[in-house]
């Protein structure tokens, strides 16, 4: 885990980045690291900083994934990962995406018409982006209903498991925020949020 910080600087557990990695991410020009595994920064002018493919498994193809995440441009974060897929939000509202080692038949890269964009997020094998009028657009598998999210109205936050995608809204009042510990069939557990009429989004 990486933890960056407004003036620029970075914290990390001991031990845990490398000294490439270190030189990589602690630079003025990194404007933020978002990515699953935090090795992928991006950079002042919107583009990706991206780790040698040499320190991956399958380091041929993780070259091929980082060759087309560094033709992207205007970027304002990436997320994701090496083993399902990476999206990238552009600072006008767009969205890139790209495999990684895995299949990604299920549709989670079909999000080249995706406008007004202001949040992404991964799954692993779904991609959900949250719209400026507080609206929510899915694409990718739906085996566990992950992407059913075409009724959320007034979301601000959006977090995304393995198979699940939850929300957070707060634009009406009455609105409650649990923080839950809740196990959904034993594959991940996530933050939901409650409304006054306990509607859990998630």
């Amino acid at each position: 885990i990486v933890g960056f910080q407004e003036d620029g600087t970075i914290v990390y557990p001991s031990a845990a980045l490398d000294a490439a990695t270190l030189a990589r991410l602690h630079n003025k020009e990194v404007a933020g690291v978002f990515d699953k595994f935090g090795d992928i920064a991006v950079r002042t002018d919107g583009t990706a900083a991206l780790p040698s493919a040499g320190n991956y498994s399958y380091a041929d193809r993780v070259a091929q994934v980082f060759h087309q995440m560094a033709k992207w441009q205007n970027l304002a974060i990436v997320k994701g990962d090496i083993t399902n897929h990476f999206v990238g939000l552009t600072r006008d509202g767009r969205v890139y995406a790209v495999a990684g080692w895995f299949d990604a038949s299920f549709g989670q890269l079909n999000v080249s018409s995706w406008r007004n964009v202001v949040d992404i997020a991964a799954g692993e094998s779904h991609t959900v982006g949250l719209l400026a009028d507080g609206t929510v657009v899915a694409t990718g598998s739906n085996s566990y209903g992950q992407c059913d999210v075409s009724e959320w109205r007034d979301i601000v936050a959006i977090d995304i498991g393995k198979h699940r995608s939850h929300t957070q809204y707060d634009r009406r009042p009455n609105i409650t925020y649990i923080r839950t510990s809740q196990p959904l069939g034993g594959l991940l557990t996530l933050d939901s949020a409650l409304s006054a009429r306990n509607r859990i989004l998630g």
